[in-house]
């Protein structure tokens, strides 16, 4: 177990519900352990180890790809910040139910994009904004914060931070756009793509006069076409013959886990030839 600390950024005008600043949250002070690819923490280490936060004064451009530099900082991070610690919602509160984005009907996604819209066109001081979420992914999915006591950067990919801080992040999220409409039950919905009926592109996501809709979108992706779980380029397959590739993926991954094989990367050979690799699980 570890202690979740959260970070907020006081702003000039409010302190918003859900919010502070997104961009000053982050899997907190873990002192005594360190940031390992592959999650091995020794005795040794825990002796000599320091906090994984990030120094949060130390933000920088980063990569979002090797060709691709990116600048996410948010306003006024030179100054340090007190840290806000996380209270937990009343055990009695609504009770949020998630259901498959395949199989919502109209009233959600109409709720679901008023409150997305709401959300896109709050003014940008307003750390709530759909823009400033997205550069909280970008901070620390890019390494654009040093860790503290080092120069070296923090990037919570490929490290066991990658689910929690995930998580974190989707339940503020969630929280944000509810509040946005007045609805405490607000839950988002999930994207089933693990199951055949699941394995496209949610509808909601083509409608262009949606706020889940998205110019930069490659369309070659979008439904009918059936998603690759394991995706590396175009394949142009037929959805039958995809959908058995991703029930052979996604079979392969879950052996891997059950096993708990860290190393597993082995495939499966199926129709067409084609080789299914799983994901580097060590990695």
């Amino acid at each position: 177990m570890f202690t979740v600390t959260l970070w907020s950024l006081e702003s000039n005008q409010v302190q918003y519900p859900f919010a502070g600043d997104l961009t000053k949250m982050i899997l907190g002070k873990l002192e005594g352990w360190s940031l390992s690819k592959h999650g091995v923490i020794t005795e040794e280490g825990k002796r000599g180890a320091k906090s994984v936060g990030p120094n949060m004064t130390s933000c920088h451009p980063s990569y979002g790809r090797k060709d691709l530099l990116v600048d996410c900082c948010p306003p006024g991070f030179q100054l340090p910040l007190p840290f806000v610690d996380f209270q937990f919602p009343d055990p009695q509160s609504p009770l949020r139910i998630h259901r498959p984005a395949h199989a919502v009907d109209v009233d959600y996604i109409a709720k679901y994009d008023k409150a997305l819209s709401i959300m896109k066109s709050l003014p940008h001081h307003d750390p709530r904004i759909f823009s400033r979420q997205a550069n909280l992914h970008c901070l620390f999915c890019t390494g654009a914060y040093d860790q503290q006591n080092s120069n070296a950067p923090l990037s919570i990919h490929r490290t066991w931070l990658f689910f929690p801080w995930h998580r974190m992040m989707i339940y503020f999220h969630e929280r944000i756009l509810g509040s946005l409409i007045g609805d405490e039950t607000f839950a988002l919905p999930y994207w089933a793509w693990d199951i055949p009926q699941g394995m496209v592109i949610p509808d909601m996501y083509t409608n262009n006069s949606s706020s889940f809709y998205h110019t930069m979108r490659d369309v070659s992706h979008l439904p009918p076409q059936t998603a690759d779980l394991n995706y590396v380029s175009d394949t142009k397959l037929i959805p039958e013959d995809q959908i058995d590739i991703n029930l052979a993926f996604m079979y392969i991954t879950k052996w891997c886990l059950e096993q708990e094989r860290p190393n597993c990367s082995g495939g499966v050979h199926i129709k067409l030839e084609r080789k299914v690799t799983v994901m580097d699980l060590a990695q």
